[in-house]
């Protein structure tokens, strides 16, 4: 049931994205996803809420698939290069994805989705706090480094999108692992 579950999950997400290359995700309806999916609405609902949770769908079960694991073992990185590297393969969706704004922004489910994936990884699982380490420290970076990376992600496919992913990457894992003052004093 569970391998029927996901193909169907697969599919309407496909049909969303499909959609959201030439039509305004505005303007996408309910209706234009089953009807390309092959599906009827009521399979849809069965499946998801409405387009917005589709969308945090794709973000969490096809962006950031498999990265706990790498992050459970420390291996960073290589997360960030992956999520790069995936994020390269459908450009043109997550470009038009960073154009959805207001409350469901599309920036906002990614840096949730992010966020929670780095608590559940690294901040649950990191032990006691260091002597010194305020309490919010480890909550509060999760979030900082969450947004952080997705703002590299949003310029990057804004401003530079035919930058090579792994550059992109490497670029972003400097920039996280170098402070600012670090930075402006090189």
């Amino acid at each position: 049931m569970d391998n029927k579950r996901e193909l169907t999950n697969e599919l309407i997400a496909a049909s969303l994205k499909e959609l959201m290359v030439t039509v305004p995700f505005e303007k996408i309806t309910i209706r234009m996803i089953t009807e390309r999916a092959g599906i009827i609405r009521p399979t849809f609902y069965y499946h998801f809420q409405d387009k917005y949770e589709t969308l945090e769908w794709i973000v969490r079960n096809q962006l950031l698939s498999g990265m706990d694991m790498l992050l459970e073992r420390g291996m960073f990185d290589d997360a960030i290069k992956i999520f790069f590297s995936r994020a390269a393969e459908e450009k043109t969706f997550y470009r038009k994805a960073f154009a959805i704004i207001g409350q469901n922004s599309f920036g906002t489910i990614m840096v949730k989705a992010l966020d929670d994936l780095f608590v559940r990884c690294v901040v649950d699982k990191d032990g006691p706090a260091k002597i010194g380490e305020p309490p919010l420290a480890r909550r509060i970076a999760s979030s900082y480094y969450s947004m952080n990376i997705v703002s590299f992600v949003k310029l990057w496919l804004s401003q530079q999108p035919d930058a090579d992913a792994q550059e992109v990457a490497q670029a972003c894992i400097y920039l996280l692992n170098h402070t600012y003052h670090d930075f402006c004093n090189r």
